[in-house]
């Protein structure tokens, strides 16, 4: 294998879906050698998310906006605000891995 050549390949540019970086994130994390209960945790709130926001199907069009409307969304089912506090965490983890591999433009959260 030629070095620097990586297992798993990078998004194109063209290529931006919410999954594909989810799954790419998920690998990472694997990777890193995260304990398994904090990988389920980074997998659970992630797919709520996307699940939440199907019809954002590439990350540049997800938004402070729309992380605003999930937030809130959130809260209108009766979840506390320290569940929904964790889930903003591990969520503002995988915008900004996705901001660091050039997915998406970086998002204060």
């Amino acid at each position: 294998m030629p070095r620097g050549r990586k297992i798993y390949g990078e998004l194109r540019a063209e290529e931006h879906k919410i999954t594909d970086a989810a799954e790419e994130f998920f690998r990472h994390n694997e990777a890193k050698g995260l304990a398994e209960e904090c990988k389920k945790t980074y997998i659970r709130h992630v797919n709520a998310f996307i699940k939440w926001a199907d019809e954002y199907l590439t990350l540049d069009e997800i938004t402070p906006k729309v992380i605003d409307e999930y937030l809130a969304f959130k809260m209108s089912k009766g979840i506390k605000a320290v569940s929904v506090a964790t889930a903003m965490r591990h969520l503002r983890r995988f915008f900004n891995f996705c901001n660091s591999r050039g997915y998406m433009e970086d998002m204060i959260l």
